[in-house]
């Protein structure tokens, strides 16, 4: 995971924190008369399970599905919903410290499955010219502090007129201990990578 990518998540992740403070907040200091509307708590917690929705869609388009943070989130979204239906009753102060501690296992799960990694990505376009970045990519793939990807792309040849000529894809080609990511699947947009070469 790039560490653009793992920023805004974790920024994500705190706004979702904040959120569970304020609804702490709001269990504990009911002399606010604003604090006291159950459909302001209603609302919150709908915003902080929407937030917590897109965290873990997030998640899962970058790691794919089955993910240990997203299963805590899937746990979290529980909480809220039990949250929801406590307001009012003896259980609400139980149903915020489960969302307290459920928040909590989220962060230390996310720091333990992402740690820091700078991610990098080699786009190779020829496998007969792979040896100019193998070098390169053997160093980062060894790195521990390192994500290293290589996404081999196509080309095509041109012709004498000047259009596109045959698509040449060598994917096939590298040797058997480069692991191969298919270009298809690899989205610059979402994983916004540190590094390309």
């Amino acid at each position: 995971m790039s560490k653009v990518v793992r920023k805004r998540l974790l920024q994500t992740m705190e706004c979702i924190r904040q959120a569970v403070d304020v609804i702490e907040q709001w269990n504990v200091n009911k002399l606010n008369p604003e604090m006291q509307r159950g459909d302001m708590l209603v609302e919150l917690l709908t915003d902080v399970q929407d937030l917590a929705i897109a965290l873990g869609t997030r998640i899962e388009a970058l790691k794919g599905l089955e993910t240990k943070t997203v299963k805590e989130l899937e746990v979290f979204c529980e909480c809220l919903f039990h949250m929801n239906e406590c307001i009012g009753t003896p259980e609400q102060a139980d149903a915020v410290q489960q969302i307290k501690q459920q928040m909590k296992h989220i962060q230390t799960t996310f720091e333990d499955e992402f740690p820091d990694k700078k991610e990098l990505v080699f786009l190779p376009y020829k496998a007969s010219m792979w040896d100019s970045l193998e070098s390169v990519w053997k160093a980062a793939d060894a790195d521990p502090e390192c994500e290293a990807y290589v996404v081999p792309i196509p080309y095509y040849d041109k012709n004498p007129d000047g259009t596109l000529g045959t698509l040449h894809y060598e994917g096939d080609l590298y040797p058997d201990y480069v692991p191969i990511t298919d270009y298809k699947k690899y989205d610059f947009e979402v994983r916004r990578p540190d590094a390309v070469f």
